[in-house]
């Protein structure tokens, strides 16, 4: 979460207001773990008071001071009520001067609102009650501004309006998908997604970062990203549980990996919004008819296809879809998988008798066989009407959306097809004339209609529609699919100090023969111990710098695991700055590496070419903390290789473990991060080493 902090500066009448916000406000901001503070972040060339406006309306929350009766504090305080629901915390220090002043200090219009009180002799008296307020204020929906309050049919407009993204930023997103679209083919499936993680990350750090986020987390849901996704979308909602689309998107990923309990949450926190217009809430019905029929497919894996007669999973799911059309007449996908499920009903009926007999409830004025035959004709002609009505929802999206969704509503054409007809060679031509078009655009809409059509083979019916429709999709690509639970190959991050400038005080990595053998066993050592669980290594990923990455990539070598190289800066500068300093052994060493790997060395700059050459960080990266390359290229390595898992990553640090360093801290941080994410970090010290 961003705050803005809206209060006087300096000493008004006797009262120092710098020390308030050093003491009370930004304690109690640290306390939380809220980033941002005041105009003071942008006292920068440019317009102030645009910078101030975009701060203060895309900020997550606002503390102002209402003291004194500063006009700068009420205009900003009036804007961020007038269109932002919430989360505003008002101020109001009390003692000194104030004592004797009458409760009017406080204008008529903000009376009846709820003041944090301060002693101004002692602001962090006040702290605990402050750090309260905005905890409350966090957890909390109910609005907080006076103008919304009394204007209850008002809606704030997103603060993702208020502020565009940087297109720095945006063409550093779109050439990610470009590179990971085109090593997907080589096998490398995973390598380059984390460039977009690593955006996701940054994006954090900036007044536009929930539209940053946003971006990002709907690239990563769109190419099935389901891992990076899933981290992307919760950090909308940390800022905002009730934001829709990060729960409608949360939904399907939490799905997609097996968290049915949290699905169901998701679902469960837009169900309870009283404002969704049609569309929205036949939206939520179909994620809950898919959450439910995931489960029914997982109990199928335990049970005969004839059972989902019998299966309540399968029996609410259907509910769920039919439910969400009736909600919005124009939802052609709950529609159409409220046609599948009834042709399965349907299909399953006919084919076990027995079992369809005694699904049916008793009733005394009808022998089980005829009250069989009777709900068998219901399902048929239920399968009639939403067949009509898909037709008819296609139909009118046709003229609604144009070329918005085509993909979806081409291939939903193609289902109803292969659901109703008789002829399998016009059911394999209209799924073939969708995927020849689409292929190549919209690979979530290939897989889900690959999908559909497998939970009919799955049931075993309609076989020879599906066979048909089937051999129109290409074949799958086994390194496109989630790897299995279990023991699996881990991916090896390094990390860790090069050896020390000529002359330095507290070697770190002494310029020995001794010291470079010493370290190379350890490192060696560690490498071999990750190789020898089960899975083993796939990869290994490192710098280039002289001293532990080196040796690191040739340990890897020696034990045939491949490597890639990530340098923060083009080769040239990189060892003039990174190797060449040690001697020029260490940059033999480096040039042999460098060639060998080829292709597998990746150059930070390579994100964003039109990078400031100088510091080599982004343009759009601007104004912001402390963040130079060399910490960036750690951050970047370590997306990487979490594009592959969490839970496969495994960092080795050859590092003396001194959170400052000479870095400034890179080591610390990458640590600090990795184990925030849950990486597995194996230190090796290098205090005992040398």
């Amino acid at each position: 979460m961003r705050a803005f902090i809206v209060r006087p500066f300096g000493t008004k009448r006797g009262m120092d207001f710098d020390h308030v916000g050093e003491t009370l406000i930004d304690a109690a901001l640290t306390q939380c773990g809220i980033e941002g503070r005041t105009t003071s972040e942008i006292m920068s060339p440019g317009n102030i008071r645009e910078s101030m406006f975009e701060l203060l309306l895309t900020a997550d929350i606002v503390i102002a001071d209402m003291t004194l009766h500063n006009a700068n504090v009420y205009y900003e305080l009036g804007i961020r009520h007038a269109l932002r629901d919430r989360i505003t915390v008002l101020l109001r220090g009390v003692g000194g001067e104030l004592a004797e002043l009458a409760p009017d200090a406080v204008p008529f219009d903000l009376l009846t609102d709820r003041y944090v009180a301060y002693p101004i002799g002692n602001p962090a008296e006040a702290l605990d009650k402050l750090v309260a307020a905005i905890s409350q204020g966090s957890a909390s929906s109910v609005s907080d501004s006076p103008v919304f309050k009394l204007l209850p049919k008002l809606r704030a407009p997103s603060p993702d309006d208020f502020l565009a993204v940087p297109v720095g930023f945006k063409e550093c997103a779109d050439r990610a998908i470009e590179r990971a679209s085109k090593y997907a083919a080589t096998g490398t499936r995973d390598l380059y997604w984390g460039d977009l993680a690593l955006l996701a990350r940054e994006a954090r750090s900036f007044p536009w970062a929930r539209a940053g986020l946003r971006l990002i987390g709907r690239k990563q849901f769109d190419h099935q990203r389901h891992v990076g996704a899933r981290a992307t979308w919760e950090a909308i909602l940390r800022n905002d549980e009730s934001d829709l689309e990060a729960n409608l998107k949360l939904s399907t990923i939490y799905q997609k990996l097996g968290n049915f309990n949290e699905s169901n949450d998701a679902v469960e926190r837009i169900r309870s919004r009283t404002d969704l217009p049609p569309s929205l809430r036949a939206e939520k019905q179909a994620l809950l008819g898919s959450n439910l029929k995931a489960q029914w497919l997982e109990s199928l894996k335990a049970s005969p296809p004839e059972f989902t007669l019998e299966s309540g999973l399968f029996a609410d799911s259907l509910a769920a879809y039919e439910e969400g059309f009736r909600a919005d007449r124009n939802h052609y996908y709950s529609a159409i998988n409220a046609v599948a499920l009834r042709v399965i009903q349907r299909e399953l009926a006919q084919l076990y008798p027995q079992q369809w007999e005694l699904s049916q409830p008793d009733d005394d004025s009808l022998e089980p066989a005829e009250m069989a035959s009777r709900e068998l004709n219901r399902v048929k002609e239920r399968i009639d009407s939403l067949k009509a009505g898909v037709a008819l929802a296609l139909e009118s999206a046709d003229q609604t959306e144009k070329e918005k969704n085509a993909v979806w509503r081409a291939f939903t054409a193609a289902d109803l097809r292969c659901l109703v007809s008789s002829d399998p060679r016009k059911v394999g031509l209209g799924y073939r004339q969708v995927v020849e078009k689409y292929k190549d655009v919209s690979p979530i809409a290939i897989n889900s209609a690959r999908a559909q059509l497998i939970l009919l083979q799955t049931v075993g019916v309609l076989r020879d529609n599906v066979a048909a429709g089937l051999a129109a999709f290409p074949p799958v690509d086994t390194a496109q699919a989630e790897a299995p639970a279990g023991a699996r190959s881990r991916i090896v991050l390094f990390a860790g100090h090069c050896v020390d400038d000529a002359g330095r005080k507290n070697p770190r990595f002494p310029r020995t023969p001794e010291a470079r053998q010493a370290a190379a066993q350890a490192i060696g050592k560690r490498l071999q111990r990750v190789c020898e669980r089960p899975g083993g290594v796939e990869l290994g990923m490192a710098s280039g710098r002289s001293g532990g990455d080196i040796l690191f990539h040739e340990a890897c070598k020696a034990s045939g695991v491949a490597t890639w190289m990530y340098l923060a800066r083009p080769r040239a500068s990189f060892t003039n700055l990174a190797v060449r300093p040690a001697d020029d052994d260490w940059l033999d060493r480096f040039d042999t590496l460098y060639d060998e790997l080829g292709a597998t060395c990746r150059v930070l700059l390579d994100l964003d070419p039109d990078a400031d050459p100088q510091v080599g960080l982004p343009k759009w990266f601007a104004q912001q903390p402390p963040y130079d390359v060399w910490h960036r290229n750690s951050v970047w390595m370590l997306f990487n290789a979490l594009a592959f898992g969490p839970d496969r990553v495994t960092l080795i640090l050859l590092w003396d473990k001194d959170p400052a360093g000479d870095d400034p801290g890179v080591t610390k941080k990458l640590v600090d991060l990795a184990e925030e994410i849950g990486v597995e970090v194996d230190i090796i010290d290098s205090k005992t080493v040398f």
